[in-house]
């Protein structure tokens, strides 16, 4: 087979034990025992000839993408939202992906990937809703967000009551089936202090933060909240990456709410929805979740929409389930690692109250030129920087740092 393969390429890049977990993950069973190159180069024929097997041990998120991407045609980029993290076919090489522009993800798909994959995927994708991949998908990922980390004997047992309520009477062996192809099960299972855990997509690098406010909190290990439905894991689970959990609820709908009466829709309410629930899982900078914003100063001179803003989602925050709080709410554990409202969240000085009147338009001060760039007069203004730092509080008076707010669009 010739070399100049783009997914043989891609293949080479991966270390042994890298492409023996990614075997694993696409089902089949390669004998690690054989060199790199014949591994590289059995998987090759593999994802080539037997396309149906390997796109059924993809998630929903990887074969929408690709169905995406199929529809647009080979070599043509579509732009999307910046993820939290990039999809199982983009980590692989089976999509190519550019994201040197901050603002979007581009992606686009070879005319090598395209003729392996168009001729099947949506007969994959078909059967996969029809059999309950899919719907398996969401609750085990819903799950996982709802309490970030879980033992997976915890884990286990949610999984096993789901099974009973919704199919009664039948074996566990169609459960195990579903399970053992589910890919979430396998990416997202990992080994701490010698004991399985699973846990949410979105926990990245944060898992040992998770235990150690655990640790903190003083709540038992083996305490998990046992209460939530199968439906609130697939609202939970639905619509990777940007998942948002409980929405449905009284503090959620009033977030969507007030969020649409401040001009989000489409794809940017479901963006900042998402970030915000990201946004209330751990302490810390807590002002972050407050700067979306900072993109809407018609909200900022507004009192009465700000204030419903805020208000919104500090309840929203403090309901939801918490990840340091084994899936427990703040609100459930009397306020524990609790929203604060903003004015004791920004520094002394750094928050006007929005109650105190309209916030004053910010007369923009004279630009001055960074060296180093040439001739001042042949560079447009916007290249132009006020004197204020990025973490300086904005000069607007909207409480927000300089650089979550008008030194956003000062670049």
């Amino acid at each position: 087979m010739k070399e100049s393969s783009g997914i043989i390429s891609r293949l080479n890049q991966f270390r042994k034990i890298e492409l023996e977990d990614l075997c694993s993950v696409l089902g089949t069973d390669l004998r690690p025992s054989v060199r790199k190159s014949d591994l590289v180069q059995k998987l090759f024929c593999y994802l080539k000839e037997k396309p149906r097997l390997w796109l059924s041990h993809l998630s929903e998120r990887d074969l929408s993408l690709l169905k995406g991407l199929v529809n647009k045609g080979p070599e043509k980029f579509v732009l999307t939202e910046v993820p939290d993290y990039i999809s199982f076919p983009e980590m692989m090489g089976l999509v190519e992906y550019d994201d040197s522009d901050e603002n979007f993800h581009k992606v686009w798909i070879t005319r090598e990937v395209y003729d392996i994959v168009a001729p099947c995927i949506d007969e994959v994708m078909l059967e996969a809703e029809k059999n309950g991949q899919f719907l398996c998908e969401r609750i085990i990922i819903g799950y996982l967000n709802i309490y970030g980390i879980l033992p997976f004997t915890e884990f286990s047992e949610i999984m096993m009551n789901w099974w009973d309520t919704s199919y009664p009477g039948e074996s566990y062996d169609r459960l195990r089936e579903i399970l053992d192809r589910c890919p979430v099960m396998k990416l997202c299972l990992f080994v701490h202090d010698g004991k399985q855990y699973m846990f949410s997509p979105c926990i990245s690098d944060e898992a040992d933060e998770v235990f150690r406010l655990r640790e903190e909190s003083g709540i038992p290990d083996r305490d998990y909240p046992m209460h939530f439905t199968a439906d609130q894991a697939v609202e939970a689970g639905i619509d990777a990456p940007y998942f948002t959990v409980a929405l449905k609820t009284p503090q959620g709908s009033a977030l969507v709410d007030v969020l649409k009466r401040a001009g989000f829709g489409g794809m940017a309410l479901i963006r900042v929805l998402h970030d915000i629930w990201l946004d209330s899982q751990l302490p810390g900078d807590r002002q972050y979740i407050f700067d979306f914003l900072s993109s809407k100063g018609e909200v900022l001179r507004n009192p009465r929409l700000l204030d419903d803003c805020l208000n919104a989602v500090i309840a929203y925050a403090n309901s939801v389930p918490r990840w340091a709080l084994n899936g427990y709410s703040s609100d459930e554990k009397n306020g524990l690692y609790a929203l604060p409202f903003p004015s004791e969240i920004f520094e002394e000085g750094e928050y006007e109250d929005p109650f105190e009147g309209e916030i004053p338009k910010w007369e923009m001060p004279k630009p001055t030129i960074t060296k180093g760039f040439g001739n001042p007069e042949a560079l447009d203004l916007l290249m132009a920087v006020p004197h204020v730092a990025p973490d300086d509080p904005c000069p607007c008076g909207s409480g927000l740092r300089y650089r979550s707010c008008h030194g956003k669009y000062q670049n």
